[in-house]
């Protein structure tokens, strides 16, 4: 019997058949494949990953009765008028964004969101919450999901924090002054339905024609030119992670903090922060950003967006529920209904990684919830087997995240691929 095993105290390690070594590798990827020999794999380490946030979790349906520390506005739309709690101009008739119950991020027949659509043509459905205060720094959060056969390839722009008069919420074309307001509105790239923030603010320069300020949105992180620096000249912007692919028929959590930062008349000194997560995972953390010129710029609306430029949009739309700002980060969900491991292709759960293994007879992939397995594995079947860990509550990604086994792996036969696993 061979026994391949090593300890490396703070770093993760992988495992390759005929080499008796230990490698660092943070995404904690490795293959095994063994024959009737028994391989043990014993290790023990502390590698701290794990966002103290429970990403992707379900959350509660009537979440505003008990909300989060730090709130200043909270909507689950499961009041009598929950439109009644914005601030727009337009009266939110029902043919734009109607209130519909649909299972949402609780998973509750009896949930309620709201739902943007865009009418025919050119055009937006939005929402406007003009927030009791004005801050430096602010915190939101809420739930999404483009509906089923929404198209992605039809020009786009979202909402999200903004600072200034809420005038100024929806205008384009031109780069802020620095005094007068600055917006941070989430969106998908078309076509490619990559995730960013629209964002104009004083320093902002990648899609600007004129020098004296004619401009359009800066994308963060920035997804415009594919690394060619035609749009993107500051390297610190392109994207630092894989970024997930938005589908539709499936619900996102996503959070974003903007830190207003110093005041500059110059853009040195600037310590501007726009960060972003998608199912508690970073998308992007853009810092020292020149956003405003002076302090009395401050952070004081709330814009939920759905805009599209022309009328190659589909009628579905947009779904949002569970809205929350904050003055520190709120996070998503505060519990997991669903069983750990989900045994595919079939459609059965199981409570730990040993039982479903004593399940299966054929070849199949294990998907586990970000969670801890208090249990020593033993894989004695000739079948093969992929265990990918991490995976939210609604088993929809795995994006960033890790499953933790506190125990032994004995691998004694078959084909095994693992991946988002840690072993301590």
């Amino acid at each position: 019997m061979s026994r391949y095993s090593c300890y490396i105290p703070g770093e993760a390690f992988s495992i390759r058949r005929g080499f008796n070594t230990c490698r660092r590798e943070v995404d904690m990827k490795f293959i095994i494949r063994t024959s009737q020999r028994a391989w043990p794999i014993m290790a023990a380490f502390s590698f701290i990953v794990l966002s103290a946030l429970s990403a992707g979790s379900a959350v509660p349906r009537e979440e505003c009765l008990h909300p989060p520390a730090g709130t200043i506005f909270c909507e689950d739309f499961e009041g009598p008028n929950p439109k009644a709690n914005f601030d727009d101009w337009d009266d939110n008739e029902d043919a734009e964004n109607q209130l519909i119950t649909e299972n949402g991020p609780s998973g509750e027949a009896s949930n309620r969101v709201i739902r943007l659509r865009v009418p025919a043509g050119r055009g937006g459905s939005d929402l406007v919450k003009v927030l009791p205060g004005s801050y430096d720094i602010l915190y939101a959060r809420w739930y999404f999901m483009y509906e089923p056969g929404f198209n992605f390839s039809a020009p786009n722009h979202g909402g999200g924090l903004s600072a200034g008069d809420r005038i100024y919420i929806g205008q384009s074309g031109i780069r802020p002054s620095g005094s007068n307001w600055a917006g941070f509105y989430f969106q998908y790239l078309d076509d490619s339905a990559l995730p960013f923030a629209y964002s104009y603010y004083r320093g902002m320069y990648q899609d600007c024609v004129d020098p004296n300020g004619q401009c359009w949105g800066d994308s963060f992180p920035c997804v415009y030119d594919n690394g060619s620096g035609v749009y993107c000249e500051k390297p610190e912007d392109y994207p630092l992670v894989t970024l997930p692919v938005i589908v539709a028929g499936r619900w996102y959590c996503y959070e974003q903090m903007v830190d207003m930062g110093a005041a500059s008349s110059d853009g040195s000194g600037a310590t501007g922060r726009l960060t972003q997560w998608i199912d508690g995972a970073t998308i992007g953390d853009n810092s020292n950003l020149w956003l405003r010129t002076t302090t009395n710029l401050k952070l004081q609306n709330l814009w939920l967006s759905l805009f599209h430029h022309d009328g190659t949009h589909s009628v579905v739309g947009e779904l949002i529920d569970n809205v929350v700002i904050s003055t520190q980060r709120i996070g998503c969900g505060t519990g997991c209904v669903n069983a750990p491991v989900w045994i595919r292709p079939t459609s059965y759960y199981g409570n730990s990684i040993q039982s479903a293994y004593s399940d299966i007879d054929q070849d199949s992939s294990f998907l586990l919830l970000e969670h801890t397995f208090q249990e020593n594995l033993i894989f004695n079947k000739n079948i093969a087997l992929t265990v990918s860990g991490g995976y939210d509550c609604a088993y929809s990604g795995n994006y960033g995240r890790y499953s933790t086994i506190s125990g032994s792996l004995n691998i004694r036969t078959g084909q095994i691929k693992i991946n988002g696993i840690i072993i301590k």
